[in-house]
């Protein structure tokens, strides 16, 4: 068994690379289509640290596999225009937005998801599905469309 931590920022100029070292590129300078990361041996415990800053990017889809023991996003600042589509955490996560907008957010079981949304006004957010023991969600100042959870929530 190994701990796996992987640490990337994603700013929609610079590559950064996946839990094996391959690079992933905005593809035009300032999208990305998809990125799939998991952990293929379940016994590893694995970190992902993901910091968000930059303006005016997009990733359609970014999704961690069911094995990912720990999803961490966290804005560095208060960058406008900054998208995902749709975020698929692992087993627990701490999300801690500004001002990055997610569409549609989805968890896996686990223990806790702990989701703060941005203080900064972007747009609506579709759906939160949360799965976790212990699942809580933090509001900004848009508003959610719907929200479904498992377990003990707040």
């Amino acid at each position: 068994m190994a701990n796996i931590t992987h640490n990337a920022t994603l700013d929609g100029v610079n590559d950064f690379n996946d839990l094996f070292g391959n690079p992933i590129s905005w593809n035009g300078g300032d999208y990305i289509g998809f990125v799939g990361m998991f952990e293929p041996n379940a016994a590893d415990v694995t970190t992902v640290n993901f910091s968000l800053t930059g303006a005016d990017w997009t990733i359609e889809a970014l999704r961690f596999g069911s094995s990912t023991d720990v999803t961490n996003f966290t804005d560095l600042d208060a960058g406008l225009g900054r998208n995902i589509h749709y975020l698929r955490l692992g087993q627990n996560s701490d999300v801690d937005l500004i001002s990055t907008r997610v569409r549609h957010i989805s968890g896996f079981d686990g223990n806790l998801h702990d989701i703060t949304l941005g203080s900064v006004d972007t747009g609506s957010i579709r759906s939160i599905n949360l799965y976790a023991t212990t699942n809580i969600i933090t509001t900004g100042a848009a508003w959610v469309h719907s929200i479904e959870t498992g377990g003990a929530d707040t």
